[in-house]
This record gives structure tokens, sequence and C-alpha cells, in this order.
């Protein structure tokens, strides 16, 4: 039984190698190509006006409940103002 054990780690590690030397080869091999990309126009933006926004937008308080009859949707509508 010992005799049909031996050859195992033997030919795991040659798989292994094997495993290794053909990602090594394929990584070697690999030469990305870059496409053209074309630039474009970022819009001009109010950092001022942004933060000010932001603000107002994180004080609006959660809306969500489990019952309907609950949601306050005067919250939910100032949020899409």
């Amino acid at each position: 039984m010992t005799k049909l054990l031996k050859p195992v780690p033997f030919t795991l590690g040659f798989m292994f190698f094997l495993l290794v030397a053909v990602i090594l080869f394929n990584t070697l091999q690999y030469k990305p190509t870059q496409k053209p990309v074309k630039t474009i126009e970022l819009p001009q933006v109010d950092g001022n006006q942004a933060a000010k926004r932001l603000s107002e937008a994180v004080q609006i308080k959660a809306v969500s409940n489990q019952d309907f009859s609950q949601v306050d949707t005067a919250e939910f509508s100032r949020f899409l103002a």
C-alpha cells in the first residue's frame, strides 16, 4: 500500500510546478493594449453651494417606517426639493 502512495507527493508537486510555470509564462507574455479615451469637459461646481446643499440634506430625518401611516411625507418632500 505504501508503494502506491509514494508517487502521490511527487505527482502533486510536479502539477503545482507546472501550474506555476504556465501562469508565469502567460504573465510574462501578456502585453496590455491601451484604448484611446476621449477627454471630457468637467462641469463647473460651486463648492460652497454643494457643501451647503449636502449639509441640508444630511439634516433631513429618515422617513422609513414599517407602518406606512406613520411615514412623515413632508420630510420626504423636503428631501426631493
